[in-house]
């Protein structure tokens, strides 16, 4: 794992805690806590490859804000809204 910022450290954190609470889960919650698991797992991933915070869309930064939101987005805010769009 490369050098993280403090930000970097408490999404990290966050992260961290969201996995263990969802592999605890059972199957009573409505949302697959498996497809939120490996979202968690993914942006892990990210973070130690050093593209965390990067949308894999645009290769924009997503923003410390849509992160704080939801830390484990891959997505800017923009190009989660164009994915949400009817064509």
């Amino acid at each position: 794992m490369m050098g993280l910022t403090p930000y970097e450290l408490r999404a990290r954190n966050r992260l961290l805690l969201r996995r263990a609470v969802l592999a605890r889960l059972g199957r009573e919650r409505s949302e697959c806590p498996e497809v939120e698991l490996a979202r968690v797992e993914a942006a892990l991933r990210r973070m130690d490859e050093g593209r965390y915070g990067i949308c894999e869309r645009c290769f924009q930064a997503i923003g410390a804000q849509a992160l704080l939101t939801e830390p484990s987005s891959a997505l800017c805010p923009e190009c989660a809204a164009r994915l949400k769009r009817p064509s």
